[in-house]
């Protein structure tokens, strides 16, 4: 049999190699969007995250990101490293990404280079035919994105950012065999809506919305943040959120921001036709977020009277 038949036959994901996504994925914008490299309050910005799914139908698909970027003189510069595991097959997917980006006017555009491998290992697979067997493979290749970013300021306690990202510019070929299987361009659109209800709530809507070829994903949620730093001598918010994934699963979230540090551990509950197979369990995620600041304003351990009293 040939060992292209058998690769279409058993793995038609690789066919279309549907590129790693996360639930909290507005938690590791540099990922969504290479503009916001740079785009924060502070001098460097480290992130780390965790997804872990389908453990309930087969070994775990995995999905880790580790980076970090910066403002150099009013350049966004970042680098961050994906490691992505698709369960028994061992599909694994290698990929370092630098990004850069600049504000121009009241645009910021940002650029993504990246490069990556991917590599399979038949071993752990079992053909119709038990006497064939196939040596490990696996392919570098180079990748591109780019990405705007906008943010407009609706009223003095609300602000809309709204971004466009293009990933796999360059259109490269992922195949393991002859036949060409150039990756499709993945185009992004997002919207975050910054919404302060008061002293001490604030709410965060989001859409994302994604097409890579005949495939397409429509994300929406709310995030809503309450500020307890009054009851403590630190800022201190606890965060909760609900997310559906049109057609395939509804999420919840919950989360802390100390200081400069953010940690937040959500779950999906699958809703699409796997929900049977899977018994409706999907994915957990956990995100980290820390940034450093030469000086972080602390909150006063007592106020201050006003001198006329």
């Amino acid at each position: 049999m040939k060992r292209t038949t058998i690769i279409i036959f058993f793995f038609p994901c690789l066919l279309w190699a549907q590129d790693i996504h996360f639930t909290q994925w507005r938690y590791h914008p540099v990922f969504s969007n290479p503009a916001n490299s740079g785009f924060f309050y502070g001098e460097y910005r480290i992130h780390a995250q965790q997804r872990s799914q389908w453990g309930s139908v087969s070994v775990p698909f995995t999905s880790t990101s580790i980076g970090m970027d910066m403002s150099l003189k009013g350049v966004g510069l970042g680098g961050y490293l994906l490691l992505d595991n698709a369960g028994t097959s061992s599909l694994n997917t290698t990929q370092f990404n630098l990004t850069g980006a600049y504000q121009l006017g009241t645009w910021r555009g940002g650029v993504q280079l990246g490069l990556a491998q991917r590599s399979i290992d038949y071993s752990n697979l079992l053909f119709p035919d038990g006497n064939e067997s196939f040596a490990s493979e696996s392919k570098t290749f180079f990748d591109l994105g780019v990405g705007v970013l906008k943010i407009i300021e609706v009223s003095f306690d609300k602000s809309l950012e709204l971004g466009m990202t293009h990933f796999h510019l360059n259109k490269v070929n992922t195949s393991f065999t002859k036949n060409a299987d150039k990756l499709p361009i993945r185009h992004q659109l997002q919207a975050n809506l910054y919404w302060q209800l008061s002293d001490h709530w604030q709410i965060h809507p989001s859409l994302m919305y994604q097409q890579q070829s005949t495939h397409r994903e429509l994300f929406f949620g709310t995030i809503a943040q309450f500020d307890i730093s009054d009851y403590y001598q630190r800022n201190i918010k606890l965060i909760s959120g609900a997310m559906f994934r049109f057609g395939d699963a509804v999420s919840v979230l919950l989360g802390v921001q100390i200081e400069n540090t953010h940690l937040a551990l959500s779950y999906d509950w699958n809703v699409s036709d796997l929900a049977p197979a899977s018994n409706g369990l999907g994915a957990w995620e956990i995100s980290f977020t820390h940034i450093i600041q030469q000086q972080i304003p602390k909150r006063p351990a007592y106020k201050v009277c006003p001198i006329y009293l």
